[in-house]
């Protein structure tokens, strides 16, 4: 009988909801009961013990008892598999969180696929070295899209499209005649997502719909949103988002993505234009 592989997948876990940690787990969950994978979760953000879990709701100190604790963990764990997937951010992130995963990868001899996840891959690749040095000796890299792996190019590094995976037998289609205006934001409450934007153009359209209504990630009581958001909270109802599918022509804004064709699949709006948002949704919803 031929033995499974045995892969570990270096990630955050959904107490950290994101991208990576959403597409880890569908990693997971597909390869669930498998006949030929054995998977399991390594996550990036360790729950410590009892003691010392309440200094985790405190910055730096929270990374100060976790990345022991993550080391060690990559140490027993990366020794059972044969081969590491690592999902990998940018930033100070890549340094806390992946890399030490590729260092403990290599000295244990085994092949890491670098999973990599982030928009801002142009800076974070011209400014570091680290990174650079650190993809060029992973197995194998893998982006979402072509921009990404147009950036790689860049740098010299070689990669491997792999789109984000989504599992439609979570969602069911509904043929709509009329387009009621609510509006879907599925990114997280980070300046650099520019969510006032979103606020702004959704304020223009609930001023000419009453009844529309804006998803977004996060509720209107959460620190984050106040230091992110304009000081007003109109909003009708909001709710969790953890994966979006776009089926039809709908206004999304642009920010370089090589995915969707403008007024085919989608209309790709300027980027940091609350006008153009709004103009796009109220074409979209009159139909």
């Amino acid at each position: 009988m031929t033995r499974k592989l045995r892969v570990a997948i270096v990630a955050p876990s959904l107490r950290i909801l994101g991208g990576q940690s959403v597409q880890a787990d569908v990693l997971l969950r597909s390869w669930r009961n498998d006949a030929d994978v054995d998977a399991w979760l390594v996550p990036v953000n360790p729950e410590p013990p009892p003691p010392f879990r309440i200094l985790t709701s405190i910055k730096y100190v929270r990374t100060l008892v976790t990345e022991p604790l993550y080391v060690l963990l990559l140490i027993r764990e990366l020794a059972k598999a044969d081969v590491v997937h690592v999902f990998s951010a940018s930033y100070t992130s890549f340094l806390l969180a992946p890399l030490p995963a590729i260092v403990v990868a290599r000295a244990l001899g085994k092949p890491a696929v670098l999973n990599y996840h982030s928009g801002e891959a142009p800076d974070h690749l011209r400014r570091s070295r680290v990174a650079r040095r650190a993809l060029a000796r992973v197995e194998k890299n893998v982006v979402q899209s072509r921009f990404l792996e147009a950036v790689f190019r860049q740098f010299g590094l070689s990669a491997v499209i792999v789109p984000n995976m989504i599992d439609a037998t979570r969602f069911r289609f509904r043929d709509r005649k009329l387009f009621a205006p609510r509006i879907l934001s599925t990114r997280s409450l980070e300046p650099m997502y520019n969510v006032g934007c979103t606020l702004r153009a959704f304020r223009e359209i609930q001023d000419a719909h009453p009844d529309a209504r804006l998803s977004r990630p996060a509720s209107p009581s959460s620190p984050r949103t106040s230091a992110v958001c304009p000081p007003w909270s109109a909003m009708s109802a909001t709710a969790f988002l953890r994966h979006q599918t776009i089926t039809m022509p709908w206004p999304r804004r642009y920010c370089g993505s090589s995915m969707i064709k403008d007024s085919r699949t989608a209309w790709l709006d300027p980027p940091a234009s609350d006008v153009a948002i709004t103009s796009g949704t109220r074409f979209a919803i009159s139909g």
